[in-house]
């Protein structure tokens, strides 16, 4: 059983993997920085990360907005042991009763409603913020493909990771893939020429993000 640990305390230093693979575990992660930094002491030096992800416009996400760089930062500098916070209550106050596994259009909506009233969303929240509350699952991050590729960009940038997006698939059914690499050096060591490309890269994802 995890007991929030990070994950490369549980695994003897020695064991190193070429291959580690998720599916449907990125949006559960209560500090996703830190699982992403976990991930990737645990890669060996050429190894590759393999998640599928849940896209937020095929489920009971779908009127979430995705999840932005500020929103892991503040959770990876606070290091709570459980979701709290803004976490619990934006799963909670857009979650619908719709989960089809499919991309939702407007016709989607019909019929649907929220799964929880907003004083309970609230109330969850307020509680999450008490101490000595036990964990409770929920969909802390969402994601599209851009959206994703943008987070572990910025991320990357601000040096709290090597992990870099080598391919992430178009959406499928009810999720998209995304394989990973460490990257060859960190930030500080990234020449002139590759910050820019980053930092154009970076500007063309959240223009193609704005709503």
């Amino acid at each position: 059983m995890f007991d929030g640990r990070p994950i490369e305390t549980l695994i003897p230093a020695e064991l190193r993997f070429d291959l580690i693979f998720g599916s449907h575990v990125l949006e559960h992660q209560v500090d996703l920085v830190g699982h992403l930094q976990s991930i990737e002491q645990l890669l060996k030096p050429q190894g590759r990360v393999i998640h599928v992800v849940p896209d937020l416009r095929t489920c009971f996400d779908a009127l979430r907005y995705p999840s932005v760089t500020s929103d892991v930062l503040l959770v990876h500098h606070k290091r709570p042991s459980i979701h709290q916070g803004k976490q619990v209550f934006d799963f909670l106050s857009k979650c619908i009763d719709k989960n089809i596994g499919y991309r939702m259009h407007d016709a989607d909506f019909d019929g649907a409603h929220f799964s929880y009233e907003l004083s309970q969303a609230h109330a969850a929240m307020l509680t999450s913020e008490g101490g000595g509350q036990p964990y409770s699952d929920t969909h802390a991050w969402t994601f599209t493909p851009d959206s994703l590729r943008l987070l572990m960009l910025e991320l990357r940038l601000l040096g709290l990771t090597r992990l870099m997006p080598t391919m992430v698939s178009p959406q499928y059914g009810n999720q998209f893939l995304v394989e990973m690499k460490r990257a060859p050096s960190g930030v500080d060591e990234m020449s002139t020429e590759a910050a820019r490309q980053l930092s154009q890269e970076r500007f063309e994802l959240s223009r193609r993000l704005r709503i």
